[in-house]
């Protein structure tokens, strides 16, 4: 079988490979899709040296100062040893402090550090231009606004079961 290097995406595609019923299957494009994104996220992110994953957790830490580690975990749907290795990351680069919890002195509560909100402010304005730009010639405003309504709503119906 003959390679074809997709213009779109920059991966090599296999010529006349017959993918069966993966074609109906939504897994099957959400995993495309994840992985094409976040390779053009971390290629265009540059010296931000940032992954899509650590964008979603640095919001949440700045918008809700306080968080312990599982609140985290499961906002973003991460089991414990992924948000460990990601708080981690985050306190080796100066962005995080983590204290102890007055009410709780077992529990440890995370916020960001005046590094972090940097690396937030940064992080931010690059994924509002990125976001939109990733599929700006391949739907139109209104097909990016329903895909991104049906798949909240897909997620919080998933969440509630």
């Amino acid at each position: 079988m003959a390679q074809q290097q997709d213009a779109t995406s920059g991966v090599a595609r296999v010529a006349k490979i017959d993918f069966g019923p993966l074609h109906d299957y939504l897994g099957f494009y959400l995993r495309r899709l994840y992985d094409i994104y976040g390779r053009q996220f971390i290629a265009q992110a540059g010296d931000l040296d940032v992954q899509p994953r650590e964008v979603g957790a640095l919001h949440l830490i700045g918008r809700n100062p306080g968080l312990t580690p599982s609140q985290l975990s499961a906002a973003l749907s991460m089991d414990g040893a992924q948000i460990t290795a990601l708080l981690n990351m985050f306190d080796r680069r100066g962005m995080l402090e983590r204290r102890v919890s007055a009410s709780d002195g077992r529990s440890r509560l995370i916020y960001l550090t005046q590094a972090g909100e940097e690396m937030l402010n940064q992080v931010s304005a690059f994924a509002a231009s990125f976001d939109p730009a990733f599929s700006r010639d391949l739907l139109s405003d209104v097909e990016r606004r329903q895909l991104i309504s049906l798949l909240a709503k897909l997620y919080a119906r998933v969440r509630q079961s």
